[in-house]
């Protein structure tokens, strides 16, 4: 089990160094828990065809806006305890600054997908289909957040399993207004049916941090948030039945008791180092083939993809204003 892990762990290290090292690259020129498919069809991009998903991402907002402690994890993968916090090495910590400006002004209108892309009501980024996935990993910074009104959210997350399945084991960042009005982030793993836990680890606006999630042996999952800014990382070991069938690479309007909350105005998210291990074997995000899927509200996109980096390990997802 050990040697599994760290062979899947090398498989993805490579290439987490060099996303990690374009986490502030510009981002590409747009082309534009599992999934609540959104009907009707939006009005401003070119008709795309329903994603056949139904499961959703349960959140756990209190009435105003906590989230539950975190439950108790098995640790059968030789880990960190669930609980704790370590510093990597001095050369690890992508550095940025510690603050960042609010989101930027973004277009009114959803770019035009350079290929056919599904249409969700929840979820904005990209799945890799067609095969069996035992890991995932991606860097992302995490954005200010707009409020939309009380209530309104938005996660940043990678993910295995959820594209047409009720299973899903993923991992991310977060950023809520709660009924008050007051502005929360925090980083989290879930693993569906389970409702999402907060874990113990600080991050703020700015921050670069790269999540990855991956198969140790059976049923036995690692997974490392790692907050690149703080040099502060946690992980942890879980059990849990997963059907490998999908990839992720997601912003989400999470739900609250089966509604989507408001997506909140995070500008624009930038994601690179995007990896995955596909039948035993590590690739890119675009080696993986992975399909845009735009993310729909009232029959208007208000949050999309765009194309792969040059590189093929990054895209960015922005937030579209709707009048």
């Amino acid at each position: 089990m050990r040697a599994g892990l760290a062979a899947t762990w090398l498989l993805l290290l490579s290439m987490l160094l060099a996303g990690c090292a374009a986490a502030t690259s510009p981002a590409q020129a747009p082309f534009a828990g599992g999934q609540t498919p959104s009907a009707p069809p939006p009005t401003n991009i070119p008709s795309a065809a329903q994603p056949t998903a139904t499961s959703s991402r349960l959140a756990a907002l209190s009435e105003r806006g906590g989230r539950p402690a975190p439950t108790a994890l098995p640790t059968a993968i030789p880990s960190q305890p669930a609980t704790a916090l370590a510093r990597t090495g001095p050369d690890a910590p992508v550095l940025l600054p510690s603050t960042a400006p609010s989101p930027t002004a973004t277009p009114t209108t959803a770019p035009t997908p350079v290929r056919p892309a599904s249409i969700s009501g929840n979820w904005s980024g990209y799945k890799a289909l067609g095969g069996n996935f035992t890991a995932v990993a991606g860097t992302w910074t995490v954005p200010w957040v707009k409020s939309m009104g009380s209530s309104s959210s938005s996660s940043t997350w990678v993910g295995i399993g959820g594209a047409g399945y009720p299973d899903l084991i993923q991992a991310g960042t977060q950023g809520y207004f709660d009924g008050a009005g007051a502005v929360h982030y925090e980083a989290w793993i879930e693993t569906l049916p389970q409702a999402m836990s907060r874990v113990a680890l600080e991050v703020k606006p700015g921050d670069v941090v790269t999540v990855v999630v991956a198969q140790a042996a059976g049923d036995q999952w690692s997974i490392k948030i790692q907050n690149r800014t703080s040099g502060e990382e946690y992980q942890t070991a879980v059990q849990y039945e997963s059907s490998l069938s999908s990839a992720e690479w997601i912003v989400e309007a999470p739900s609250v008791d089966g509604r989507t909350l408001t997506l909140v105005d995070f500008g624009t998210v930038r994601f690179s180092g995007l990896s995955v291990v596909k039948e035993g074997k590590a690739m890119t995000i675009a080696e993986a083939k992975a399909e845009p899927i735009l993310l729909a509200a009232q029959g208007k996109v208000i949050a999309s993809p765009t194309g792969f980096t040059a590189d093929g390990s990054g895209f960015s997802v922005t937030r579209i204003p709707v009048p």
